[in-house]
């Protein structure tokens, strides 16, 4: 039997594995918009 305890054998649950997941990609959409909007600023 594993724990979560045990280092090895890391476990990450369901919903903390969907928080990250979220969070990753609000951080990547949040920065190619800020990316884009600087663009579109140096191009007008």
């Amino acid at each position: 039997m594993f724990t979560q305890s045990d280092p090895e054998y890391p476990t990450i649950s369901a919903p903390e594995f969907a928080f990250w997941l979220i969070f990753v990609v609000n951080i990547i959409v949040i920065g190619a918009a800020f990316l884009a909007s600087k663009n579109i600023f140096r191009l007008k």
